[in-house]
Formats: structure tokens, C-alpha cells, sequence
């Protein structure tokens, strides 16, 4: 069994003060396409902005994404990552930058909150040469 998105609804309410005060509005998620063309990424610009997207998609080399209706396996390809939710395939992508700078992944034993690590410091080891006296 694969894992199924579920459909994201968003739910706006403007409070008082507001000049649409008491306004309620439920609409749903776009996908990472409709989201890159919302924000002004259309077909020229997304081929220029979205090359980290470009790459994780040609690298994608498979998942256990499940259509929400029908079950049915999502391919894995650069078409199914434009068309699914766009905040899941932007975690998708960010921890697979993560991934590839050596960051902790999911499941690592090591938990989120440890740091990337750093060299330790060296320990001042005195070098001058042993006075005759010592010498045994």
C-alpha cells in the first residue's frame, strides 16, 4: 500500500477590522503547477527558475505516491511532480537537497535537533625537546 495525498483545503476568515470582516472562504490547493503559474512562473519563467525542480523530477526514480480517488500508483515522473500538491513536492525537493548535503534524513538515528558537527579542536600538545635531565 502506497501513501495517498490527501486533497488540501485552505479555510480564510477575516477578522474584525478587516473590510471584509466575518468573510469565510474554503478553497483548495493548487497544484506545484498551478502554484508556479499563480506566482507569475509561467512556461518561460518556470524553465528558468525551476531548475532545482527540473533536477529532483529527472532524478526521481520512484515513490509510493497513490492516486487520492482511484489507488492507482502515481508515475514517477517529471509530469506527476507538476501535477501533485505543491507543498508536499517542495518538502519532497528540499529534503532531497538536505539529503545531498549529508543533513540528517528521516529515520536517521540522529535526531533533527543534532548538529551538522565540526571539526574538533586541535589539542595544544607542547613541542620543545625533552631536556637531557628526563631522558632515561
Amino acid at each position: 500500500m502506497g501513501y495517498k495525498r490527501k486533497r488540501k483545503t485552505i479555510n480564510i476568515a477575516f477578522e474584525e477590522g478587516h473590510p471584509f470582516a466575518g468573510l469565510e472562504v474554503r478553497l483548495r490547493g493548487l497544484s506545484l503547477g498551478e502554484y508556479l503559474d499563480l506566482i507569475g512562473m509561467g512556461e518561460v519563467d518556470r524553465s528558468a527558475v525551476s531548475d532545482g525542480l527540473k533536477m529532483m523530477s529527472a532524478a526521481l526514480l520512484s515513490w509510493n505516491l497513490e492516486d487520492e480517488e482511484t489507488g492507482e500508483a502515481v508515475p514517477a515522473t517529471a509530469e506527476a511532480v507538476y501535477a501533485e500538491d505543491q507543498e508536499m513536492m517542495l518538502a519532497v525537493m528540499n529534503a532531497w537537497i538536505d539529503a545531498l548535503r549529508g543533513g540528517v534524513r528521516q529515520g536517521s538515528p540522529l535526531p533533527e535537533s543534532s548538529p551538522a558537527g565540526e571539526p574538533s579542536p586541535a589539542v595544544s600538545i607542547p613541542m620543545e625537546p625533552l631536556s637531557g635531565s628526563l631522558a632515561s
